[in-house]
């Protein structure tokens, strides 16, 4: 018998997958630790200039709750009680950008509204209208 886990960020996993649309992802997680331990996943653009659009649940078959605070965040929330093992059927959803080509995602597990682990993935979006791809600053003569 194996000693068991006690942290639950040690038993999980989350990530984004790309979907159909070039800055489209599907939500991927997979809950090692126990059904009671999360009630819900926060995903939480963090690059600035960057929003989330186009939450998408309809291959959920009402397996999930989108809860969409604002334009940079939103809960999925399980109808019943949180999966154990690899999680079906998330929703997609898209971002756009309009300063950078790469973005950073945080996706969280949630317990009663807090934080209990979080991963960072960053994704490439390539603005409309273009983008900096490397910043530099010449001066003449030394000024």
């Amino acid at each position: 018998m194996g000693i068991p886990i006690c942290d639950p960020c040690e038993a999980t996993e989350l990530g984004l997958s790309q979907a159909e649309d070039d800055c489209c992802y599907q939500l991927e997680a997979y809950n090692g630790f126990g059904a009671a331990a999360f009630d819900a996943i926060n995903v939480q653009v963090i690059s600035p200039f960057t929003t989330i659009s186009n939450v998408d649940n309809s291959q959920g078959s009402g397996s999930w709750i989108i809860d969409q605070m604002n334009n940079t965040d939103f809960n999925v929330v399980p109808m019943s009680s949180m999966p154990f093992g690899p999680l079906f059927e998330l929703p997609t959803f898209c971002i756009e950008s309009t300063l950078s080509s790469t973005q950073e995602i945080v996706i969280s597990w949630l317990q009663s509204g807090m934080f209990v682990c979080s991963d960072t993935v960053e994704v490439f979006c390539e603005p409309l209208c273009g983008y900096i791809m490397e910043e530099s600053i010449e001066c003449d003569d030394g000024v």
